[in-house]
């Protein structure tokens, strides 16, 4: 694989994990939209945007963590021909990743730091 390959290569696998959580951004809108009705407030007004994009990004880079992981050791696959298995998987790595990414932000930041909520509302 050349340079060229291994660019769309992690451009194809992190848009694949920003898909995967974008699912968990949808799980938790909804919940945040069922709070919203029942506090009678705006769901725009409960929404951080900084954090909805810092979640898209962690699912990016795990995306792209699980392509690189699935690469190493073997021989690199053809870039043209990618199964849609091999997509996703890059979109749980979003999923389930971005869970292992958080985690390991909140036990290695300092205290007074915040770690982006997964599913990019405040709470």
């Amino acid at each position: 694989m050349n340079a060229s390959d291994w660019l769309q290569l992690v451009i194809l696998a992190g848009l694949a994990g920003m898909v995967g959580q974008s699912a968990r951004v949808i799980i938790g809108m909804k919940k945040l939209n069922d709070e919203a009705s029942a506090t009678s407030q705006k769901l725009g007004d409960m929404v951080d945007t900084s954090r909805l994009l810092i979640s898209l990004l962690i699912g990016f880079t795990a995306g792209v963590a699980s392509a690189l992981a699935l690469q190493s050791g073997t021989t690199p696959a053809d870039i043209g021909h990618i199964e849609p298995k091999s997509l996703l998987a890059f979109a749980a790595a979003g999923y389930a990743g971005t869970d292992f990414i958080e985690a390991f932000m909140t036990r290695n930041l300092p205290s007074t730091a915040t770690a982006p909520s997964s599913d990019g509302y405040k709470g």
